[in-house]
């Protein structure tokens, strides 16, 4: 090797000659690891296997959108600073209620979607309770 550029081909045999053997665990990339798909398939198997964490992110992410939501609806295109600020706290409130009873967001979701079947004729996800 000449000066201090090392190409990536030579990178494997420059790190066995400069690290000793004992200790030290040789890494050899292979191109196919990198691939995007064999990427979203490392991606999915790790969503599967902490379902559990995906559920909680879910109810995260949609606690933030009807909090964003409830606030535009609340706002609108006001300049009203106090509006503003109001919209803040609403924003906030819904986003914390929806995080911290998502089972009763659910509820209240399939009966909105029921509704909506009944009006347009279609079949409703489950029995109303009504």
């Amino acid at each position: 090797m000449e000066g201090r550029g090392i190409e990536f081909k030579n990178l494997v045999g420059y790190v066995a000659e400069v690290c000793p053997k004992e200790g030290v665990r040789q890494y050899k990339p292979d191109a196919k690891q990198i691939l995007p798909r064999v990427l979203y398939g490392k991606i999915a198997k790790e969503v599967k296997e902490n379902f559990r964490l995906t559920e909680d992110i879910s109810v995260i992410l949609a606690a933030i959108i009807m909090g964003f939501l409830a606030k535009k609806l609340y706002v609108g295109s006001s300049r009203n600073p106090l509006k503003k600020l109001m919209g803040e706290l609403v924003l906030v409130g819904v986003t914390n209620y929806i995080a911290e009873h998502p089972e009763e967001v659910k509820k209240a979701g399939k009966a909105v979607i029921n509704f909506i079947a009944k009006i347009i004729g279609a079949k409703p996800l489950e029995p109303s309770m009504s």
